[in-house]
């Protein structure tokens, strides 16, 4: 028969070995900022954008993931301006939706006004990040 005082270390042992656990949208977010700073290093060593997420340097030490928190791969895009969009599209995977639904986007600015590459700072990441402001509510 199992007594309290058996049982003790058995529930104490549980509650002590709980692992913190990131959740799908912590884990895109990471994988975005993660895969941004690697697209920095690759474009100052060839001083041009990557042609795809793969072709980023491994960094030692970090996860170097470049899908979402639900493992679909990142959407990266470069427009005429020179904007790097990285997205996830949520649980769904589909454009749009609300909480787990939602697209999650972070945009940065890598061309100054006269055309020439703004990634030489060394807190181009930081300064370069495009925030849209939030939706009015009606």
């Amino acid at each position: 028969m199992l007594t309290l005082l058996t049982l003790a270390p058995i529930v104490m042992a549980g509650a002590c070995s709980s692992v913190p656990v990131i959740s799908p949208i912590e884990s895109t977010q990471s994988a975005i900022v993660e895969t941004t700073v690697r697209t920095h290093t690759y474009m100052l060593a060839h001083r041009t954008y990557p042609t795809d997420l793969k072709s980023l340097p491994l960094r030692e030490g970090f996860a170097n993931q470049i899908t979402d928190g639900w493992g679909r791969d990142l959407i990266y895009s470069v427009d005429d301006q020179g904007v790097i969009s990285l997205t996830s599209l949520g649980r769904d995977g589909r454009t749009g939706g609300s909480n787990e639904d939602a697209d999650i986007t972070r945009r940065y600015r890598t061309r100054n006004e006269d055309g020439s590459l703004n990634i030489d700072d060394e807190l181009w990441l930081v300064e370069s990040e495009i925030v849209d402001p939030p939706p009015k509510s009606e």
